[in-house]
């Protein structure tokens, strides 16, 4: 295969890449937007079921308070409290005409389909049909359960039978008095537009069925049902009364999925469930899919056409710019084009004869200027050292000479001057070991005359490290931070010792004292200090600047490391490579690394 693509030509690759590049860009596209648009549908299917939900909820509300209204003045009417009177009597005949006027108008509701009275004990009083059923009668529990709730409606499937379907609903409400409590019980049966109309105030998209049981089981909505999804609502439905609802809103019967959304209405003994069929809910994504790709395919005809035609015309002269670089990753940067071409190609090929001119000026450049930044960079750092020593040395010496200490003075003076010497260096910024550890020594001399010979200090080198390159200033602060911070900060009598050794061809100093230490939990040391990983600076920029200026002249690999046991000890460790000291030898002019 890739022996194939090497022996195309370039006009036969930018065809096979457009190609491939974009049937690649339509299926990605296909396949996200399925995704996407996917997630989306369903995202708002489930919206739109869970509000259908709560505006059905909404409106069997509105049912039930409009039934209420019209039950809930049968009490104050005379006629209905004589009517009732006469009936636990057992002395009605004919029910009086006005009895009948009144549930007549009752019945004049749109919602409601039927009026009738009975005792309390279920003896029929007066209804508005003209036919009834002989012998039936509502059932016990149902009268009982309006007793129970006299200043509410309600709810019940008076069917006998269960899982089957049904067409109305009954709402049961006491009749009460002021003077004898419940004297009776109104029965209401839904009408056919009650429920149907339900439909009309939703406002259905069509895209998901609407199944309305009863607390039986009996299905009451839609007229006309589908099989396969009124066994899937009907499932939902037996699940949540056996007190074991489902979570999942995707089920599955007969290789088809459905996303089902329920709501128990237990105040009116209903139950809804919403169900959308998946193959439904996609049919205008996968409509959309079939008219991208078909886009698509039209696409890559049309490309396969132009990309022939510019194929030709570009892969000449890129052919000749592709052979010249050839030449020139070969190291021939004396090669040039000289185009006189106006169009693309053309500028490509002179800015190419620019960049080899760029090239050969940044190399030569590049070469003087990495000398002199780094020349810069350490001499920076350097300088950076701040002057409080110097400032508190000369105090120390005056405070000796107005106590009339002129030996204590001259020492310290001569000390004083003989580190400034060895800073200096004749503006050398790296000096052998040796000159390193003298101007030490003339620090330590001077801090000893400063505290009263409070420290002592040791000096233990390896010979073969005294002759060795050390970026100056090196040792000092290291010196300087164990004073400081370490032994000043005790009340013992301070220890400073400082070592050299070679290690594995690298030169290793170490700078340890007997002081305060520094607690874990510091930031001036990590956690697991005790396996002396490196440290930038404990309090103050002496360590740091120490550190940095290694780095900068030796590599990153080498610095300094920290040990320390709170309350007892430091440890500071220094480890350069072993290079030999020439004091003829530039700053930078052998090699570090």
């Amino acid at each position: 295969m890739k022996r194939f693509f090497s022996d195309l030509k370039i006009k036969q690759k930018i065809q096979l890449f457009a190609i491939g590049a974009l049937l690649l860009l339509c299926v990605i596209f296909l396949l996200f937007y399925g995704q996407v648009a996917s997630n989306t549908v369903l995202r708002r299917a489930r919206e739109t079921a869970q509000d259908n939900l709560r505006q059905i909820e909404s409106y069997m509300n509105e049912v039930n308070i409009a039934v209420s209204s019209r039950l809930s003045h049968l009490g104050t009417s005379i006629t209905v409290q004589q009517t009732m009177e006469l009936a636990e009597q057992g002395r009605l005949g004919e029910a009086d005409w006005s009895v009948n006027a009144l549930l007549r108008d009752i019945q004049s509701a749109e919602q409601i389909g039927n009026v009738e009275l009975y005792t309390l004990d279920g003896t029929f009083v007066a209804g508005t049909e003209t036919e009834r059923e002989n012998g039936w009668s509502p059932a016990r529990n149902a009268l009982a359960a309006a007793c129970a709730i006299p200043e509410s409606n309600y709810w019940h499937d008076d069917e006998t039978y269960r899982n089957a379907r049904t067409d109305s609903v009954s709402i049961y409400r006491a009749i009460c008095t002021e003077a004898d409590g419940i004297i009776g019980i109104a029965r209401v049966e839904l009408s056919t537009a009650a429920l149907s109309n339900m439909y009309s105030y939703v406002g259905f998209s069509g895209l998901a069925d609407i199944y309305l049981f009863s607390g039986r089981g009996n299905v009451m909505l839609p007229r006309e049902t589908t099989p396969g999804v009124l066994r899937v609502g009907r499932d939902r439905f037996e699940d949540d009364a056996a007190e074991q609802p489902c979570e999942e809103e995707t089920y599955r019967f007969q290789n088809q999925r459905y996303l089902v959304k329920s709501l128990p209405l237990e105040q009116y003994d209903l139950y809804v469930v919403s169900i959308a069929s998946y193959a439904r809910l996609m049919e205008d994504v996968r409509t959309l899919q079939m008219t991208i790709l078909l886009l698509g395919l039209v696409c890559v005809i049309v490309q396969l056409v132009l990309f022939s035609f510019m194929g030709g015309l570009l892969s000449r002269p890129i052919m000749d710019l592709s052979e010249k670089m050839r030449q020139v990753g070969d190291g021939n940067l004396d090669l040039r084009n000289n185009s006189t071409g106006k169009d693309e190609i053309g500028v490509l090929s002179r800015s190419f004869d620019r960049m080899l001119d760029r090239i050969q000026q940044l190399m030569e450049e590049n070469a003087a200027g990495e000398k002199r930044r780094h020349e810069l960079e350490l001499i920076s750092l350097q300088t950076q050292i701040t002057p409080h020593f110097l400032y508190n040395s000369l105090d120390s010496v005056s405070a000796l000479v107005q106590l009339g200490d002129t030996e204590g003075a001259f020492q310290m003076s001569k000390a004083l001057g003989g580190f400034y010497r060895g800073v200096l260096s004749d503006g050398r910024s790296v000096i052998s070991v040796e000159e390193e550890l003298r101007m030490t020594d003339s620090y330590l001399q001077v801090q000893s005359q400063r505290y009263r010979d409070g420290f002592d200090y040791r000096i233990d080198m390896a010979p073969e490290t005294l002759h060795a390159s050390i970026v100056k200033l090196t040792i000092q602060p290291l010196v300087e931070n164990a004073i400081y911070h370490g032994i000043r900060c005790v009340r013992r009598r301070g220890l400073i010792t400082i070592t050299g050794r070679v290690e594995h061809g690298e030169m290793v100093l170490s700078v340890w004292d007997n002081g305060k230490g520094m607690a874990a939990g510091t930031t001036a040391i990590s956690e697991n200090h005790k396996k002396g990983d490196l440290i930038l600076h404990r309090k103050g920029y002496g360590m740091y600047n120490a550190d940095q200026r290694i780095k900068l002249y030796f590599g990153s690999q080498y610095g300094l490391r920290v040990e320390s046991e709170p309350e007892a000890w430091t440890k500071v460790e220094v480890r350069v490579p072993l290079c030999p000291y020439k004091e003829y030898q530039h700053d930078f002019g052998f090699d570090r690394r």
